[in-house]
């Protein structure tokens, strides 16, 4: 799944290159290359996705990662064209029958798909972790005009990210005078 989603961010990224200017590779149609490599690995994601969680796994971790990659997915190609087929099947076949929903149908679905990430924070990985599943819920709020949500959710990014820092320098500071102490600098002496 994450190697699909690679493909995907792939692709968005050569999208907004061709969109600002910065290549010059293509145009941005419905017929160009591009876009429809951008379309087929996003609905690539989201049927692994949706082909874990009809599995019934008692994988939990395996499952809230997929969720929250299949709500970044839908997000952002929600952002990029709007009104998209919300396929819920694993099926192949599927998304050429499903209608195309609104966005903000989209956008509630993948906040559903977040709330059942709750215990994201123990995974333990540098993929997806809490930063990440806030990060996408102040986008998705912001973008539903859900501003004083938005800002609470950016709130936890930031106190993670300070917390994170602090206990680096802590952890950084008791490795250098564990490391003194033991080889007998002088510094740590004069520290004492």
């Amino acid at each position: 799944m994450y190697q699909q989603l690679f493909l995907f961010v792939k692709d968005q990224l050569e999208i907004e290159t061709i969109r600002l200017g910065i290549s010059h590779k293509g145009e941005i149609n419905s017929s160009s290359a591009v876009v429809e490599k951008a379309w087929i690995d996003g609905y690539r994601v989201i049927r692994s996705m949706n082909t874990l969680l009809s599995q019934n796994s008692d994988k939990v971790k395996l499952l809230i990662q997929a969720k929250a990659i299949g709500a970044f997915v839908y997000y952002n190609m929600a952002m990029l064209w709007g009104h998209i087929p919300l396929v819920k099947s694993a099926e192949i076949g599927e998304i050429m029958k499903t209608l195309q929903s609104e966005t903000d149908a989209i956008y509630h679905y993948c906040l559903d798909l977040l709330s059942e990430c709750s215990s994201i924070s123990d995974l333990n990985n540098r993929h997806v972790n809490d930063s990440f599943v806030n990060i996408l819920y102040a986008e998705l709020y912001t973008t539903l005009g859900q501003k004083d949500l938005a800002y609470s959710y950016l709130k936890k990014v930031l106190y993670s990210a300070l917390t994170s820092a602090v206990c680096f320098s802590f952890r950084s500071r008791i490795l250098a005078i564990r490391s003194a102490r033991f080889s007998g600098s002088a510094a740590y002496r004069d520290w004492e």
